[in-house]
């Protein structure tokens, strides 16, 4: 039996290949194939760039079927990570969990209560070059999209955050995706206190502030430092 060492997102996990083939089809049948090269630490632990606390969930399922369920780690984070590992098996146990327990909204309850919210993006009510949207990914970090095709290109960047192994398969396909993100996609930051909010889509520029409403968020019209000379204008959330 081969041993196989994981980094996932900085957490360090050790099993058996076997155990992590266990569902077919899953992406560890593809990371694990030999066919692809697979990023690695300077200690040789194969690289997922993912959430270590869920993964620890669904390693434990894979290796005795037992469903992991703790305060710290929403069952929504390890269903949305086991989908992106395709373990389906995961999928439907976490969804029969939550059917015999009766707790099939509460975490979605949560995610909405949350300032400001990462289950799909805030945009505003102008069009064409001036449209832009936000989407919070946690931890402080942002993404920033503006522009006529905004709001369908916040949807392929959600879908995609790491590139996929058949994408890979085509340097073609790589390049044009990398000029892409590198067209279309900023990133930034944010900090919260209370309903107020600062964003910085630009190193070079000072931080813009915001007010966080229900449903929607209040920023000025320009991300710029003299920000002062122009209104406020809404931003609506949409959820993905």
């Amino acid at each position: 039996m081969s041993v196989i060492r994981l980094n996932v997102g900085g957490k360090e996990f050790c099993t058996l290949k076997e155990t992590l083939l266990r569902s077919e089809d899953s992406y560890f049948n593809g990371l694990l194939s030999g066919r692809f090269e697979v990023p690695k630490t300077d200690d040789g632990a194969l690289f997922i760039d993912r959430n270590g606390d869920a993964f620890s969930v669904i390693l434990e399922y894979l290796r005795a079927e037992h469903l992991v369920v703790s305060a710290n780690v929403p069952l929504s984070l390890v269903r949305s990570e086991a989908m992106f590992y395709s373990l389906m098996n995961v999928v439907e146990a976490i969804d029969a969990h939550k059917e015999r327990k009766g707790i099939a909204d509460e975490e979605e309850d949560q995610e909405k209560n949350k300032i400001p919210r990462e289950d799909g993006f805030y945009i505003n009510n102008r069009s064409g070059k001036d449209s832009r949207v936000l989407h919070f990914r946690g931890d402080g970090k942002l993404t920033f999209l503006e522009g006529d095709a905004a709001r369908n290109n916040v949807y392929m960047f959600n879908a995609v955050r790491h590139m996929p192994e058949i994408w890979k398969k085509s340097p073609t396909t790589v390049d044009s995706y990398a000029k892409f993100c590198q067209i279309h996609l900023q990133r930034g930051f944010y900090e919260v206190e209370g309903t107020c909010i600062t964003i910085k889509v630009n190193q070079t520029e000072q931080p813009t502030p915001g007010i966080f409403q229900k449903g929607f968020l209040l920023f000025p019209k320009r991300f710029t430092d003299n920000w002062e000379v122009d209104a406020f204008e809404r931003y609506n959330f949409v959820a993905f």
